[in-house]
């Protein structure tokens, strides 16, 4: 069971699971965008509070800046690197991370729960 699981892909435009390989799935079925809205934008720091969907994608992206996470639900995303490979980062409520700028990557919710997060950009 674990291993068909591995290999399905939720659809959001479907509102269903798919099991055909991911290459296919991704090709056939768009991921849907990630919603983003700036709450706080300074000299110094910028507070985005990130929604991803079931099935959205921040798309592949380049951080400038060092950053914080702050998770406000617990979920799971799969981290895509430029180049191509795929991990998963579990996010618990309130448990925050830092990251060094320059991380490249394309954040997707591949779950049936909504992901939301805050970035927490330091510019100075």
């Amino acid at each position: 069971m674990r291993d068909l699981l591995a290999h399905m892909w939720y659809l959001p435009s479907m509102r269903s699971w798919c099991s055909c390989p991911e290459p296919i799935a991704r090709k056939k079925f768009q991921m849907l965008a990630a919603r983003s809205e700036i709450q706080v934008d300074k000299d110094e720091v910028r507070v985005t509070e990130w929604r991803l969907a079931p099935g959205s994608a921040t798309g592949h992206h380049t951080h400038g800046m060092d950053y914080v996470i702050v998770p406000l639900t617990p979920g799971e995303m799969t981290i895509v690197t430029s180049g191509g490979e795929r991990s998963k980062a579990r996010l618990a409520a309130g448990e925050s991370y830092f990251r060094k700028a320059g991380v490249q990557h394309d954040v997707l919710n591949e779950t049936s729960t909504e992901i939301v997060f805050l970035e927490i950009e330091l510019k100075a």
